[in-house]
């Protein structure tokens, strides 16, 4: 149901399969279907035009990635780390990125490396984690490749 409906919504679909493919994805978030949160819940929160409609999103993106879904959990550390104004906000965030990265979200292990490295938001640099994020990023991508030097000299 789910895949049949991301199908319908793409733009070379006619308004009528889009309107179908929104209600197949609709029918599966009631059945509280993680994917089908995600997919419903991305564009809520790029295209939204209130904040009530935002806010919506990230319900069904939180609610997903509660479900266990690994791309919500990191689109949602991701989103919530750009918005974070104090320590708890920057907490939650870790929290789902951590959990996404661990998870295998390759996405989610760059980005916390980018945050230590840099020191954005907040983050207090790193560069020993920023290490340990970009080692577990690359072991994600290629499971055969030692990433251990770079750790080591980083981490001393």
């Amino acid at each position: 149901m789910v895949y049949l409906g991301k199908k319908l919504i793409q733009p070379v679909c006619t308004q009528a399969q889009q309107n179908e493919g929104i209600r197949l994805i609709a029918r599966a978030v009631t059945a509280q279907h993680p994917e089908a949160m995600f997919t419903l819940g991305t564009p809520l929160i790029r295209d939204a035009a209130k904040e009530t409609e935002e806010q919506l999103g990230l319900d069904y993106i939180e609610q997903s990635a509660q479900l266990g879904h690994t791309h919500a959990a990191a689109f949602l550390g991701a989103h919530l780390m750009s918005v974070s104004r104090t320590e708890d906000q920057r907490d939650q965030a870790f929290l789902w990125l951590g959990l996404a990265a661990n998870d295998g979200s390759v996405l989610a292990a760059m980005t916390l490396s980018q945050l230590y490295k840099s020191g954005m938001h907040g983050v207090v640099q790193d560069r020993c984690a920023a290490a340990l994020w970009r080692e577990t990023a690359g072991l994600l991508q290629n499971p055969d490749m030692d990433f251990s030097p770079q750790t080591d000299v980083a981490c001393k």
